[in-house]
């Protein structure tokens, strides 16, 4: 098992992409614009190149997304007053991981050897109290 090296370029890249799919409404790898992570990354400066993953070759960036509300449940009075019962900090970050690791090809992004760096960005969206969360590879 290898450690992956934080990078700050990659955190940037995939923190712009989770506030890109909070402020634009949409969740999916591929942005509005048809950008995939790759084409996003090398957007944005990063310079990517060819690696070789077992017997195939990657071409760029992995990326894992995820979304979840802040809340647990809420609960409303009177028809206006609602008070949230909110996820700690520990909670979220176990839901995300958990979420990752129970599918395929998120677990498999963060199993791969070939991967060396990483970086993960969050957006908390304010208005839908959601938290957007997205990890880059390369």
């Amino acid at each position: 098992m290898r450690n992956l090296i934080y990078n700050n370029d990659l955190a940037n890249i995939a923190r712009n992409h989770s506030k890109d799919m909070a402020l634009s409404n949409y969740f999916d790898h591929v942005n509005l614009k048809g950008m995939d992570p790759t084409a996003r990354a090398q957007y944005q400066g990063f310079r990517t190149k060819r690696m070789l993953s077992g017997n195939r070759y990657l071409d760029g960036i992995g990326e894992n997304i995820f979304k979840c509300a802040m809340w647990k449940n809420e609960t409303t009075y009177y028809g206006t007053n609602t008070i949230y019962n909110w996820y700690t900090q520990d909670e979220i970050i176990s839901l995300i991981v958990n979420g990752w690791m129970q599918s395929p090809g998120h677990k498999a992004n963060i199993l791969n050897n070939t991967y060396i760096n990483e970086g993960i960005g969050v957006y908390v969206d304010e208005p839908s109290k959601q938290i957007l969360i997205t990890e880059d590879f390369w």
